[in-house]
């Protein structure tokens, strides 16, 4: 802990002496042509973290305290946009972002064509619409490390969609098909296609999925009050891929949920899928699991309130459920029913220095992990990480 402290508290003094609102390079109007407006953007995110793993004496695992950048992205945006409030006119939009750290790798490469909020188009490297904790932004998480059914499914591929919202995102909707093959490939290297969409409905309009703590997220009424938003929503994906010999057909389902008022957020989804792999012998299964997560700001607790939230959240699934009684599941099996359960702490500079509450924290955090149809491990967690926006 000695080590790491100086380094965060360096990156936390760094960043506080900058404005994480400072993201259009280029913002004027357009003064001939359809469209009336050009806005370009550059900025990013850097996630420093630290790490210590339990250790078990009785499995292969030593204790780890690791001290290691998880993320560094960089990212560009460019905007040209109708003339009038751009609700129905043509817009082009952007984006290009590029991971730094672990690994140097394209992350989204996409062009936006709108007709208007209800009827989109984008094509390019994307995000597939199945699982709203895998939609949020990295920058934007509650914890560090994702729940683990955003794992499951298809995660960014190359594709194209049309997509939509109506009025304050009372409905948001998305609908398209892909390769299948992931992110960065240059040929089909397994034939087949990825079919998704996704339908959300807000009643009281809705923040989207742009982050999984929110504070004051809601619209406000005549009286400038807040007020509460909630969603629901349904998403499904279903791919073919693989050789005439060995085609593999995965169906998926998800269920989602949010609700926020002023000072607490609560997210929770539902998966559902199936891998049936044709005349490959012992190889179709099921997985389904859940989560529910939940962040509270302390209510009339001065300076607290704005910048100090109580985190939690549990995770439950089975990664390999089969017809047959398979009998104790080795510890270290990935087929291992689990159920995860975290804590901590989120620290949050907030306004009015920045724009959104994510764009500087530091989340303290202690995991526990269990499996529940093998052997105990004691591999729980307890982790430090810091997310600084530019």
């Amino acid at each position: 802990m000695r080590r790491v402290a100086p380094f965060l508290a360096a990156v936390m003094l760094f960043w506080t002496e900058t404005d994480a609102r400072a993201w259009d390079v280029y913002d004027q109007p357009v003064e001939k042509g359809p469209f009336g407006r050009l806005k370009v953007g550059v900025g990013g995110f850097f996630q420093p973290r630290f790490k210590y793993v339990f250790p078990d004496a009785d499995l292969p695992i030593d204790p780890e305290t690791t001290i290691y950048v998880q993320r560094m992205r960089l990212e560009f945006k460019g905007d040209l946009l109708a003339r009038g409030d751009g609700k129905f006119g043509f817009s082009m939009h952007n984006k290009f972002s590029v991971e730094l750290v672990p690994t140097p790798e394209l992350k989204d490469a996409y062009v936006d064509f709108s007709f208007g909020d209800l009827i989109q188009f984008r094509v390019g490297q994307f995000k597939v619409p199945v699982h709203r904790g895998n939609l949020t932004s990295d920058s934007a998480t509650m914890f560090p490390d994702r729940d683990a059914f955003a794992k499951w499914g298809p995660d960014r591929d190359i594709g194209a969609q049309f997509f939509g919202f109506y009025g304050k995102h009372v409905v948001d909707w998305e609908a398209g098909v892909w390769g299948g093959d992931g992110s960065n490939v240059t040929k089909d290297v397994n034939p087949g296609m990825l079919y998704a969409g996704r339908l959300v409905f807000s009643p009281l309009g809705g923040p989207g999925t742009k982050a999984e703590v929110l504070r004051d997220a809601g619209e406000t009424n005549k009286k400038g009050q807040q007020m509460p938003t909630f969603s629901l929503g349904y998403s499904a994906s279903y791919a073919v891929q693989g050789a005439k010999d060995a085609v593999t057909h995965t169906l998926a389902h998800n269920a989602e949920a949010m609700v926020a008022y002023r000072f607490f957020t609560v997210n929770g989804e539902f998966t559902y899928r199936t891998i049936d792999a044709v005349d490959v012998a012992g190889s179709d299964f099921k997985q389904s699991g859940f989560y529910v997560s939940a962040a509270v700001f302390p209510m009339a607790v001065p300076w607290a309130q704005d910048h100090l939230a109580v985190l939690a959240r549990v995770e439950q699934g089975d990664a390999k459920i089969t017809d047959g009684d398979p009998g104790e599941i080795p510890a270290l099996d990935g087929g291992q029913a689990f159920r995860k359960s975290t804590i901590g702490i989120g620290l949050y500079a907030n306004k009015p220095m920045f724009k959104t509450i994510h764009d500087l924290r530091a989340v303290f955090a202690y995991a526990l992990k269990q499996e529940t149809e093998g052997p105990k491990v004691d591999n729980d967690e307890i982790s430090l990480s810091m997310n600084a926006s530019f």
